[in-house]
């Protein structure tokens, strides 16, 4: 995309012309792990921009905006090997992020949030150059969901932080919301490969607790499959993977 839009960021990086690699901002079109790996080819540091979220939903965004939201997002940048964490348009110096987000093991003992995508698919204000045909980063969201047609499957990544050290304390949930729920029996869901017990939540989201192994530091993948007799589509708006202490 640097290159579409005339900028050869590989080459500034390889001639020393750069310190410090700051990634992403309103639009984000890889992993983490990706830039990680750029810039440590240079020995060049690099750190994520987690700004505040701007996906058009509101009960998406409010959820996106949250401390453990946040946390899940610094963990998921620190597991991919960033360097530091960076935040913009954050102005509150009380703000308990400030004292949280910078150490990876402070964030593996608090509550944590993860979601499919923060972002979603958005273009930078004032527009861009069309980002889609370079888009590699998962993008589910309320503003970009998912079709499951009765009979076919569609799948999701989630990236996750260092797990937690298990105990009876801690509970993980995963979360997935549609624009209208389908019966239990009509739906099917797994994650990295096992089959999940589906249960209701609130209106519009399906539920189903996580044992300590579902949930890896990294990429996991969340695939839904509707059955062949379910009445009607659906579209899957949303994922979320509470951890909680």
């Amino acid at each position: 995309y640097c290159h579409a839009i005339g900028l050869d960021l590989e080459k500034w990086l390889a001639d020393d012309l750069a310190d410090l690699l700051i990634v992403a901002s309103y639009f984000q079109l890889n992993d983490w792990d990706y830039s990680v790996a750029l810039a440590h080819k240079y020995d060049v540091k690099v750190y994520p921009s987690l700004d505040e979220p701007r996906v058009a939903d509101e009960a998406a965004r409010k959820a996106r905006a949250t401390l453990p939201a946040f946390r899940g997002r610094a963990a998921s940048a620190w597991a991919a090997g960033m360097d530091g964490v960076y935040l913009f348009n954050h102005f509150d110096p009380k703000d308990p992020l400030w004292r949280e987000l910078g150490d990876p093991s402070s964030l593996a003992a608090r509550d944590c949030d993860y979601f499919g995508s923060v972002r979603g698919s958005v273009p930078a204000n004032g527009g861009n150059l069309p980002i889609k045909p370079f888009q590699k980063n998962e993008t589910l969201n309320p503003g970009n969901p998912k079709a499951l047609a009765p009979g076919n499957a569609q799948a999701a990544r989630v990236m996750a932080g260092a797990s937690p050290r298990d105990t009876d304390a801690v509970r993980r949930k995963l979360r997935l919301r549609f624009d209208s729920a389908p019966a239990l029996d009509s739906i099917e869901a797994s994650m990295n490969g096992r089959p999940l017990r589906l249960g209701s939540g609130e209106k519009g989201w399906l539920e189903a607790e996580l044992s300590p192994a579902d949930l890896r530091q990294g990429a996991n993948s969340v695939e839904v499959r509707l059955s062949p007799d379910c009445p009607k589509s659906v579209k899957w708006q949303d994922l979320t993977i509470e951890v909680r202490r």
